[in-house]
């Protein structure tokens, strides 16, 4: 209004002044949107694309600072200019700003973003020290968490997972349910009674709760079928507050699930990602990745491309520091292309080294020591469709066997005295070096590299019934093609010759000499 004002008094066009206020604001108004996932579309888009021009080449001195301190690497004194894009943003600044507000006072990062040079640097440091105690705070929280859904013996009679505590801290229990819901594909809601009670549960005290929800489902209609058991409620579809009293949280379950189970189809508990488009290997390059970066900003809305990339093989999986993320190398047609699976580590990808996977992600730009490459950002990787469909007819033919279906020799099923050999030699290794629990698969694909040898699966499973059998070991499938064994070293020497097993297997062969 003061610049309107100017302009009218000066006898300027009046797009000077909003002109004036677009350079004096528009970095805080796009910070603002990206850090509250606001839909990056129309004149949203336009803001955000200004503000985050001029965090880039001319920051104010707080956000300078801010930039600095959690994205930009140093060299001696020099500090590398990075590309300010939303998602760094959103990743990297607002966490630091909102983890003020949830953790301290929220003034510090007010005082940081209206910073001058000479106090924007300490207050920069001081919210990410702030934002590594929330870190630490949520990561607790968030493992508290899993542990209790371990527990929960009905999740598939109540898909809206509800989990209280006394000790939870109200302002990161948002933070977790967007992990919970992101992990399990279920709306999530956490209730914390921190600072309710004078050290004893009492039927009065008020729990403040956050939840979260997926498409499907609306959480604040959900909520308003349970008015009448809350203090308050309020929020949008996907995200929303509650307050409700301790002696109502049991009926508050109960009914929001009712509530649940009433509105949801099967489609829902279907987690699906749609993809932009399938991608050949050779079409990834540095300059796709620079054409796709050129359409920034991106965000709510407006997501950055999604591509599929099939039937790659994984050459190499190492785990980043610290174990929580996961550095593969993947091969296509000849072609090495590099990937990070941000927030998966190596033991949950469910697959290994030498697997053909699929692979869905963004493409992105990795910048090390000056020198830029094409990087695959993964957003999920699984086992390669045509693989899967290889795996389920070998699966299904080992239980036609099992159940005394008739077999070819062509088929290899029938395990020799060598193969035994080389699997009890494999068990017996991995039991010395502390190992009591085994893959098919990845024993299997461990057996075949490392030994050369050619044992499929119908051959290592009736394998391990053999062991069992003959007590050669003790090894129990505990769940499907999952093993725990223990291995007898003073087990009596015996012949696979004898195994009940074994013979009827022989018999079962159509064409065996």
């Amino acid at each position: 209004a003061l610049e309107m004002k100017r302009c009218r008094q000066s006898g300027e066009p009046i797009e000077n002044a909003l002109r004036q206020v677009c350079l004096e604001y528009c970095d805080l108004v796009a910070l603002g949107t990206i850090a509250d996932v606001m839909s990056i579309v129309d004149e949203n888009r336009l803001i955000v694309s200004i503000g985050l021009n001029l965090m880039e080449n001319a920051p104010r001195p707080g956000l300078r600072a801010l930039i600095d301190a959690s994205g930009a690497k140093k060299t001696g004194e020099e500090i590398k200019k990075r590309k300010i894009s939303s998602s760094f943003i959103g990743f990297g600044i607002a966490p630091r700003i909102n983890a003020a507000g949830r953790i301290s006072d929220a003034a510090i990062a007010v005082k940081a973003l209206l910073a001058d040079d000479d106090e924007a640097d300490a207050l920069a440091e001081e919210l990410c020290e702030i934002n590594k105690r929330r870190q630490v705070e949520e990561n607790a929280i968030a493992e508290e968490a899993y542990a209790m859904i371990d527990d929960l013996a009905d999740m598939d009679k109540n898909p809206i997972i509800v989990l209280d505590s006394n000790n939870w801290q109200q302002g990161i229990i948002g933070i977790v349910a967007s992990k919970i819901t992101e992990k399990y594909g279920l709306p999530s809601i956490l209730v914390s009674f921190d600072g309710s009670t004078g050290g004893y549960e009492a039927p009065f005290d008020e729990g403040r709760g956050s939840g979260r929800s997926v498409k499907g489902l609306n959480l604040v209609a959900a909520l308003n079928y349970c008015d009448d058991l809350l203090v308050k409620y309020g929020g949008h579809e996907l995200a929303a507050g509650l307050t409700v009293k301790r002696s109502n949280l049991e009926d508050f379950r109960d009914r929001i699930n009712e509530y649940a189970r009433d509105h949801l189809d099967e489609s829902f508990f279907k987690i699906t990602v749609d993809a932009d488009c399938e991608i050949e290997a050779q079409d990834i390059s540095l300059a796709l990745a620079k054409e796709i970066q050129l359409l920034e900003p991106y965000g709510a809305g407006n997501a950055v491309p999604l591509f599929v990339l099939k039937d790659a093989v994984a050459k190499k999986i190492v785990p980043t520091k610290g174990g929580d993320h996961t550095r593969m190398t993947l091969e296509k047609n000849g072609k090495i292309i590099n990937a990070m699976y941000f927030g998966v580590a190596p033991a949950d990808l469910g697959f290994y080294m030498g697997d053909t996977v699929d692979v869905l992600f963004n493409l992105d730009i990795n910048d090390y020591k000056n020198i830029q490459s094409e990087q695959l950002n993964v957003r999920d990787a699984r086992i390669a469709k045509t693989k899967t469909d290889a795996i389920k007819h070998i699966q299904r033919r080992y239980e036609e066997v099992r159940a005394g279906g008739a077999y070819l020799s062509s088929e290899d099923f029938l395990p020799t005295r060598e193969d035994c050999a080389i699997v009890y030699t494999y068990l017996r290794k991995s039991y010395r070096s502390g190992m009591d629990s085994c893959s098919t698969f990845y024993t299997l694909k461990t057996l075949n590299a490392e030994q050369g040898c050619n044992i499929n699966y119908v051959k290592i499973k009736y394998i391990f019934e053999i062991f069992n059998e003959l007590k050669i070991c003790d090894i129990r499938e505990r769940f499907k093609d999952e093993y725990v064994f223990e291995v007898n070293f003073q087990a009596n020497k015996t012949s696979i010759d004898k195994s009940s097993i074994l013979k009827k297997l022989r018999s079962q062969c159509l064409d065996r000499i």
